[in-house]
């Protein structure tokens, strides 16, 4: 589509070694063209990433609410396993401001990047 070699468009994704500008602007002209948007999913699986999601829930029963939720994120994770994405689940009892600080102290011991806290305990810290 560019007239230019799988190397040069490869390079110029990449942002590495000699293209030079008229070739990059070819490329960057079809690449506008077609609204490229690099995979996630595909940089990844080459990088050998893995992601894991922790989901923060309260315990709960077969057929509450809460039960439907986790089977909506195991859904989701079976199509998402075959791109290194895994789920573990950490529990606390509902209304339990105890047993959610706990759990939000192991969550912050493992390090993770990110957090969504869509807490039962609005408007508090919970990082005591």
């Amino acid at each position: 589509m560019a007239g230019v070699s799988a190397g040069t468009v490869d390079r110029v994704l990449h942002n590495r070694g000699d293209v030079s500008s008229k070739s990059k602007a070819k490329v960057q002209k079809v690449l506008d063209e077609i609204h490229y948007q690099p995979n996630v999913f595909a940089i990844g699986l080459a990088a050998k990433k893995k992601y894991t999601f922790i989901c923060l829930i309260p315990y709960y029963i077969e057929h509450d609410y809460w039960h439907s939720v986790v089977g909506g994120i195991e859904r989701a994770r079976q199509e998402l396993r075959p791109f290194n994405v895994s789920v573990n689940y950490l529990c606390y009892h509902h209304g339990d401001k105890k047993s959610y600080q706990e759990a939000c102290h192991t969550i912050r011991e493992q390090q993770r990047r990110c957090c969504v806290d869509r807490s039962e305990f609005p408007g508090r810290n919970n990082r005591n």
